[in-house]
């Protein structure tokens, strides 16, 4: 049965990597055999040294990226705000014609029912005063029972577009 394991070789090794996000360096230098570690310190000293410009260049485009990435999510902030606003605009617009044809249609509405009592009322002069007083009690209780029909007052409470949040 074969089996992988990592077992201890007894032999050093020393690992360097980069530590700023976004940068993914590494390197690694093994004892090739026992006690001969002392002797690669000044080659690994010198491949360090040579390697922090590219640490560098790797940190700086790291930067470069990220503001390139930054900047297109603020453009696209931007385009969402102005889609938002451009919806907000429309669905605006949109209530305030259908309250505004609401008032309208209460108005239309109004005047008729104003044109019927003044109708009834024309015509109960004509009638007997027992007559009369008994419709002139019926369009008191009808009048009650529709309240106030007051299409100018709901049209001084109308929103326009300019006007809604």
């Amino acid at each position: 049965m074969t089996t992988k394991r990592d077992t201890p070789s007894g032999r050093l090794c020393v690992q360097a990597y980069s530590p700023y996000t976004g940068t993914s360096w590494k390197h690694e230098w093994r004892e090739s055999k026992s006690s001969d570690f002392p002797g690669q310190f000044l080659s690994i000293v010198k491949a360090l040294e040579q390697e922090a410009s590219n640490i560098v260049n790797l940190v700086e485009e790291d930067e470069r990226q990220a503001k390139i990435r930054h900047d297109e999510w603020e453009i696209q902030q931007q385009k969402w705000c102005r889609e938002e606003d451009e919806k907000k605009r429309i669905k605006n617009v949109k209530d305030s014609k259908n309250e505004l044809l609401s008032i309208i249609e209460t108005w239309a509405d109004t005047k008729r029912i104003d044109e019927f009592f003044k109708d009834v009322e024309l015509r109960a002069q004509d009638l007997s005063e027992k007559n009369r007083h008994t419709i002139e009690h019926r369009l008191m209780e009808a009048r009650e029972l529709l309240g106030t029909l007051d299409a100018l007052e709901r049209f001084k409470t109308w929103k326009s577009p300019m006007n809604r949040e």
